[in-house]
């Protein structure tokens, strides 16, 4: 919390739980659980989630887009478990599109459909 509060960058992956907390979202067709303590952190800080996307072009050459930015920031009107889940609703709409786009360009270390 404190490097964050200080600007500096910290990276978390928001597909892998680990063990973590997490919510179940829609991601390609089916039900999916993915962590939510990244965005948990940002929101406490008032800091932005940088997606960051990484797609291979040739054996030497990787194309990375920072693109899309996600900036969490808890409303008191609203519950924050409500607010975790749609944060991370969007964050799994945008690795969705470019799952899409670049089918052979995902892998993930587990299974997400499973709780």
């Amino acid at each position: 919390m404190d490097v964050l509060k200080k600007g500096h960058i910290v990276s978390i992956m928001g597909d892998r739980r680990y063990g973590a907390k997490s919510v179940e979202v829609a991601f390609l067709g089916e039900k999916a659980w993915f962590p939510f303590s990244g965005f948990a952190v940002a929101a406490a800080v008032e800091s932005s989630v940088v997606v960051l996307l990484s797609n291979k072009v040739s054996s030497h050459k990787y194309i990375v887009d920072v693109s899309n930015v996600i900036y969490p920031r808890y409303d008191r009107k609203y519950n924050k478990r409500q607010q975790l889940h749609q944060w991370v609703q969007n964050y799994v709409e945008i690795i969705e599109a470019f799952v899409k786009k670049y089918p052979y360009q995902c892998f993930l270390f587990h299974d997400v459909w499973s709780e």
